[in-house]
């Protein structure tokens, strides 16, 4: 907002004021919703732009590719682990909190469908974790091709080198058993690889969305940030009882606040030195559009006569060639030739 001059409109200044506030409650909220246990690397691939309409699917509904990957960048697990926000084909920042679908009556129905279609997706997700890491609890062992250490007969490391290169990490139950009777200490460990990731990516992601990091999370990547905050994340950490316009009111009364009042005004000023240039840069358009400057219609006028001078010339050279006389009435004109 301070370096877009157009930000605040003077027709509606009120709406910059929430915009203002909207958005120092939401730095404000940061520490509410980081997770510290979540915010160090190794950083995932996020693609805000992944959604239904950028899966392409053949005849048996199997995908077979996925586009539009501008918007891809590298993040903290924590917004990795962010329930999916394309369960529906509404972002979450066009879920109308007065829109029915087509089971309600409106109460926040886009919502509520949401959390049916999570509860599916994460069920579905949970099934596949428990599949997985029965996978690699039973994967064979192999035999120390160098021979064994300690006299163990076999190694975990085709065991433990999947886990790590997938990212996880086995519980302490899991280690227990497998370690159980087995003295060979391998070379490769996954004690200390991912030890943020502990927890099963369903449970994080079922968290995310009744502990409020989903909106936030939402914040940060939504095109309008701030109907995102007023209408989704203040209700966690800030005055839920309030209106946006009574938390807006409280927030600029406070003595160390008082800064929006001078912020207002540096940016109606802007607005209105924005609209001058606006209004000459269109001028100008205008101008070449309909025929130019002066000093080019000036410059064209010079052309034409000396397109007609030169023109006339070329007559009168062929006219002697054939032994005619050209006779040139007083108005200038050439009406006959003899």
């Amino acid at each position: 907002m301070h370096t877009q001059r157009n930000s605040v409109h003077p027709e509606y200044i009120e709406d910059g004021r929430e915009s203002y506030v909207a958005r120092h409650l939401f730095r404000n909220s940061v520490p509410t919703f980081l997770d510290y246990k979540h915010n160090e690397g190794p950083f995932k691939l996020v693609c805000d732009d992944f959604r239904p309409g950028n899966i392409l699917v053949d005849h048996n509904l199997k995908i077979t590719a996925i586009c539009d990957w501008e918007w891809t960048y590298a993040a903290p697990y924590q917004q990795f682990y962010s329930a999916p926000r394309w369960l529906l084909l509404k972002a979450p920042e066009e879920w109308d909190r007065k829109e029915p679908d087509d089971e309600g009556e409106g109460d926040d129905d886009m919502l509520k469908s949401y959390r049916k279609k999570l509860d599916l997706f994460l069920k579905v997700m949970e099934e596949e974790e428990h599949k997985r890491a029965s996978d690699k609890l039973s994967s064979p062992l192999v035999s120390q091709p160098d021979g064994p250490q300690n006299g163990a007969t076999t190694s975990p490391a085709h065991w433990y080198h999947p886990m790590m290169d997938e990212g996880d990490t086995p519980h302490d139950e899991q280690m227990a058993a497998f370690f159980a009777d087995k003295p060979f200490t391998p070379t490769h460990t996954p004690m200390e690889v991912n030890k943020q990731e502990d927890e099963p990516l369903s449970s994080l992601m079922r968290k995310s969305l009744s502990n409020g990091q989903f909106w936030f999370n939402e914040c940060l990547r939504a095109y309008d940030s701030d109907l995102m905050y007023w209408l989704r994340l203040r209700v966690w950490h800030h005055a839920p009882d309030l209106s946006k316009e009574e938390c807006v009111k409280e927030w600029a009364t406070i003595p160390s606040n008082l800064h929006i009042e001078g912020f207002i005004e540096k940016k109606l000023a802007d607005y209105e030195e924005y609209q001058k240039e606006l209004t000459a840069l269109n001028d100008e358009k205008a101008a070449n559009v309909n025929g130019i400057s002066k000093d080019q219609k000036e410059n064209e006028k010079v052309s034409e006569a000396k397109q007609g001078a030169m023109a006339g010339e070329e007559v009168a050279a062929v006219a002697a060639e054939m032994g005619k006389v050209i006779l040139t009435p007083p108005d200038g004109g050439m009406d006959q030739i003899f």
